[in-house]
């Protein structure tokens, strides 16, 4: 194999066109770090001596002499992400590559005979932040050629960061159902004071992470943790009122005359407050575990 080199700009070359998205995204300006053709062979074809040349030079018309054009450049592209299962899910991310053709037999092929799309190899770094680079493939078409960044979302750092510390506010909050029924002012001060910290949380991460018109994986997740944290306020509200209702109307029932001791009378009171509250640990840790599955199916896109 031989080469020689050669400025592109003494020969008529393509003008070759960036375009960010499948082909009709806004038009891309590089900044081109170098760029040199080279004409190479791997059998040397006939030349022929160009009388017409001053500079009487060879000329050659084999089919199997291809001019290379090599660039290297920098840019800065917009992806247009649906980002609705942020910060989970898989992405793609195009640009697009098109020549502005001279004549209509003009067309791109791939060197190798690739058909459809194939892997475009990539050495650098692959973590991007909130996103993971799995693989860059390539497809060529008659009139473009399109490659795609194939993305992850990265929820390792928001498992730590947002998912852990939220989940802890709900469980603080839930824990107060195991407060005696009778402690109603502590019970009420930690459950709503989880919930405004767990406001708090949300506001930060709105503020943090990527802004969208639409909700994200995320911002569910937040406000289903929020309610929940709201309904472990009213049952708890519930509970005590229905323990202080019970016990008046047991007073007024049984006055202090009778046989019955006040004791017994606050017992039974308390019965059906301390049923609704076992009733209310159930059904709120059934729906955070029903809150955990349906993120999980979600966040792997399997519904």
């Amino acid at each position: 194999m031989k080469a020689n080199y050669m400025n592109c700009t003494d020969i008529w070359i393509p003008k070759l066109v960036m375009t960010a998205g499948e082909y009709s995204g806004p038009h891309l300006e590089p900044q081109i770090f170098f760029d040199y053709c080279f004409v190479h062979w791997k059998k040397k074809p006939p030349e022929e001596q160009n009388m017409n040349d001053p500079l009487m030079g060879k000329l050659t018309s084999s089919r199997q002499v291809n001019i290379t054009r090599y660039m290297k450049v920098s840019m800065e592209y917009p992806c247009h992400l649906k980002v609705y299962r942020y910060p989970f899910g898989t992405y793609l991310c195009n640009i697009s590559f098109s020549l502005v053709r001279a004549h209509l037999e003009m067309s791109l092929k791939p060197v190798d005979g690739e058909v459809g799309a194939y892997n475009v190899p990539y050495v650098f770094d692959h973590d991007l932040l909130d996103y993971h680079l799995m693989n860059v493939t390539a497809e060529a078409h008659p009139e473009h050629v399109m490659l795609t960044l194939h993305l992850t979302g990265q929820f390792d750092y928001h498992l730590l960061n947002s998912f852990a510390p939220s989940a802890l506010m709900f469980f603080i909050s839930y824990a107060t159902l195991f407060f005696p029924i009778t402690d109603f002012n502590e019970r009420i001060m930690v459950s709503l004071t989880s919930m405004l910290v767990l406001a708090g949380f949300f506001a930060q991460a709105s503020d943090s992470y990527i802004k969208t018109p639409y909700f994200k994986l995320i911002d569910i997740w937040y406000f289903v943790l929020i309610m929940l944290c709201f309904a472990v306020v009213i049952s708890n509200t519930v509970v005590n009122s229905m323990r202080i209702k019970g016990s008046r109307s047991f007073s007024k029932m049984w006055p202090a005359s009778s046989n019955t001791s006040i004791d017994d009378q606050k017992l039974k009171a308390n019965t059906r407050a301390q049923v609704f509250n076992i009733i209310c640990k159930i059904v709120l840790l059934l729906c955070f575990q029903l809150l955990v599955v349906l993120y999980f199916l979600f966040g792997n896109e399997i519904i």
